[in-house]
């Protein structure tokens, strides 16, 4: 093989990318980071996280996105995980059984909490 791909570099391309791993990194910016302004009272640093109806939209779409864009990937890494469950039951459901879900909290993190 080693003749017959090194005639024909996009055989030996090809020949490569057939070993290859597929690692994505996606940050999903957790709802207890994003700032709401011109929330009821613009002039509080409200959250996203506060309120289900600001963050569950944009999590469900962020997870329909992952779903279809990264389905090829054999590893998504996603920054910015929120541990509640509601959030993560959307990403869940999402995903179904393309992936199996291993998610750890920065040590001293209270993120999610």
């Amino acid at each position: 093989m080693k003749k017959i791909a090194s005639s024909f570099p996009l055989l030996s391309a090809w020949v490569s990318m057939a070993n290859a791993l597929a690692i994505t990194t996606f940050n999903i910016l957790a709802p207890v980071h994003r700032s709401m302004p011109n929330q009821p009272d613009p002039d509080l640093n409200r959250r996203e996280s506060e309120r289900q109806e600001w963050w569950r939209p944009r999590a469900e779409g962020v997870a329909d996105y992952i779903a279809e864009k990264f389905a090829s990937s054999d590893v998504i890494l996603l920054q910015e995980w929120w541990f509640d469950e509601s959030f993560t039951r959307i990403f869940d459901e999402a995903i179904g059984d393309a992936f199996e879900r291993v998610a750890e909290r920065r040590p001293g993190s209270v993120v999610g909490q």
